[in-house]
């Protein structure tokens, strides 16, 4: 991070302002080589959370096993984040992962 107007900024936003243009309020800026330091602008693209999770499941290539009434339990609020981690031993982002709705990469048992 850098300081820019006195806030602090991560430099690959304010690379990528300057070569690709705005940022729109709620996006992030995703990096296609997987290299969080990375700032050539041909390696920066603009996204959701969400699109980076994907992201980060299908690199990674990774699957959990949960039970689909804990998904159900987990989509409807029902159960929360940190209830949902502790109890089926699952990282943060692959509850909110759950929780967004992406299923093509996470196999329910």
């Amino acid at each position: 991070m850098v300081s820019w107007g006195g806030e602090p900024v991560y430099l690959s936003r304010i690379v990528f302002s300057f070569h690709k243009g705005e940022i729109p309020k709620g996006l992030l800026v995703r990096h296609t080589c997987d290299i969080k330091e990375c700032v050539q602008p041909t390696h920066l693209i603009l996204g959701t959370t969400g699109d980076n999770i994907h992201d980060s499941f299908r690199r990674q290539g990774r699957l959990i096993k949960i039970p689909q009434t804990a998904v159900d339990s987990l989509r409807s609020g029902q159960l929360s984040i940190a209830d949902a981690c502790r109890l089926y031993k699952i990282k943060v982002k692959h509850a909110y992962a759950i929780r967004a709705g992406w299923k093509r990469i996470i196999r329910w048992s």
